[in-house]
């Protein structure tokens, strides 16, 4: 009786250090209006909002201001150590704003692809968010939108063909995309709020499979999260083709 006094009580003040709680508890829905509204923008509209009890989150449906849908999410989840859940709940913010806007365009993205690798040796090889796709292995919600493709170019000139090719769908995704967030309010709050976020795995990438005879080079881009941060054609060509390995363009 005594020990399980003991484990109670440090039970409890492990829930009070670490800031847990014994119960799910989510974040307001004013706390997630205004994390959207710094986030996305003050033209955001909710539209929805759902409880599910049995995965411990409420999602929160939003429309920004071009008109597209996205989803928020106000997790409870265990801590972790070591793979094994610790008592205790804490609630966190996440959203699948990237995906849910690139699978609103996937058909005129395919539609890009298919205009651009036409008669070339670039292959479409993985889309991380495409869960209706049989090239993808990662079927998560709220998974970012990290583009593969692959050249098979064994000289130089096919190599720079193949890049001009890259700048071309990069800039016609990236602006059919259109994204308009701002990360930073997620990753470094002044407040308490715990928000997920994976601004640095939404990119296009380009991989050379037989490159320098040993291992692979790769060239790659994160899209653009507003109208000021948008390139030219010729920009991203030339920011591309500098990531490259000098032996990979001495073919």
């Amino acid at each position: 009786m005594k020990r399980l006094v003991v484990i109670m009580i440090s039970i409890i003040i492990l829930l009070g250090v670490s800031g847990c709680t014994a119960f799910p508890e989510y974040y307001s829905e004013d706390t997630i209006q205004t994390v959207t509204e710094e986030l996305f923008g003050e033209d955001v509209t909710l539209l929805t909002m759902e409880e599910d009890k049995e995965n411990k989150k409420v999602i929160y449906t939003y429309e920004d201001g071009k008109g597209r849908e996205f989803s928020v999410f106000s997790y409870a989840e265990h801590s972790n150590f070591d793979g094994a859940d610790l008592p205790g709940y804490y609630s966190k913010i996440t959203e699948s704003y990237q995906k849910d806007i690139f699978m609103l365009h996937k058909e005129e993205f395919d539609a890009i692809v298919e205009k651009h690798t036409k008669d070339t040796g670039i292959t479409l090889d993985y889309i991380s968010c495409d869960t209706e796709s049989k090239i993808t292995d990662w079927q998560v919600e709220i998974m970012p939108v990290y583009i593969r493709f692959t050249s098979d170019a064994t000289t130089k000139e096919q190599v720079e063909e193949d890049i001009r090719v890259m700048a071309e769908m990069g800039m016609e995704t990236d602006a059919l995309l259109d994204y308009e967030y701002d990360w930073k309010k997620a990753r470094f709050r002044e407040d308490d709020v715990i928000c997920d976020w994976y601004p640095n795995l939404c990119r296009m990438q380009l991989v050379f499979e037989v490159a320098n005879d040993k291992m692979k080079d790769r060239t790659q881009f994160d899209f653009s999260v507003s109208e000021e941060e948008r390139c030219t054609e010729e920009e991203l060509y030339t920011y591309l083709i500098e990531q490259l390995d000098e032996e990979t363009l001495a073919k």
